[in-house]
């Protein structure tokens, strides 16, 4: 028997062949190498209801009334407790066709303020008096935000902390769940339904404090330099006799 034979007569090389192309076809077919269709062909309720609202898995603006305000919450990537994160959805659709415009917050968790300007900015729409749709998203990044945090707990492989706005367009089949999720804002409520589209930020409560302190710093600094401008001293406030004493002290003491 030659050494290219093994068991049962069986030909190593015909089974490493078999093999690789066994491999190759399976890793072709193999959803995790691809990425989900980006057409949403129709908004699909899950049946789900949040503090009124119904959950959708996706979003096709068509498919809403024109001429009224629509509150949704988006179902997000599942944790791994078997939950689902949940994103809350706005659309103010027009009673005209026109533009589809999106506007994105929350995708840092620790940047509040825009959140709250997107409301504001919701709120004061007229759907009525409109032609086109706004479709508003305000946390994109929940884990983070429960956390104050700017970026995404990722407990895949450990802790990682991933930050969402370098996730887009996402995976829906990636490898952690900020990719998973990014992936289905992005392919189900999102591209199917914006023509435009703006994400917006801020700084973040640790930067606003760090700026508070440093321009209060700055303001106290200004004040002095001022105050002693007006009286005439160019010292700093400590006199010529400080600079004296400061021209002394730099001399080489005399030997006795």
């Amino acid at each position: 028997m030659s050494d290219d034979t093994g068991w049962d007569g069986l030909d190593r090389r015909d089974f490493i062949t078999a093999a690789i192309g066994a491999s190759a076809a399976l890793a072709a077919t193999d959803p995790a190498n691809a990425q989900a269709p980006a057409v949403s062909r129709g908004t699909v309720y899950t049946g789900d209801v949040i503090d009124g609202k119904k959950v959708i898995s996706a979003l096709n603006i068509d498919d809403l009334e024109p001429g009224k305000k629509h509150t949704l919450f988006f179902r997000g990537v599942e944790t791994t407790t078997g939950h689902n994160w949940h994103v809350s959805t706005m659309v103010v659709k027009g009673a005209r066709p026109g533009k589809r415009v999106a506007l994105v917050s929350g995708v840092h968790g620790d940047e509040i303020s825009p959140i709250r300007m997107i409301q504001t900015v919701m709120e004061r729409l007229n759907p009525a008096e409109m032609s086109g749709s706004v479709i508003a998203v305000f946390d994109v990044s929940r884990p983070a935000m429960e956390g104050m945090a700017r970026r995404w707990p990722n407990q895949g492989r450990g802790v990682d902390l991933i930050d969402m706005n370098r996730e887009w367009p996402g995976n829906e089949n990636g490898l952690t769940a900020a990719s998973r999720h990014a992936g289905m804002l992005f392919n189900r409520l999102l591209r199917p339904n914006a023509d435009i589209s703006g994400r917006c930020h801020s700084a973040t409560a640790a930067e606003a404090e760090q700026t508070r302190t440093t321009t209060a710093r700055r303001t106290v600094r200004f004040m002095t330099a001022s105050r002693h401008a007006a009286s005439g001293r160019r010292d700093g406030g400590r006199g010529h006799g400080h600079r004296a004493f400061r021209r002394r002290s730099a001399r080489t003491p005399s030997s006795r």
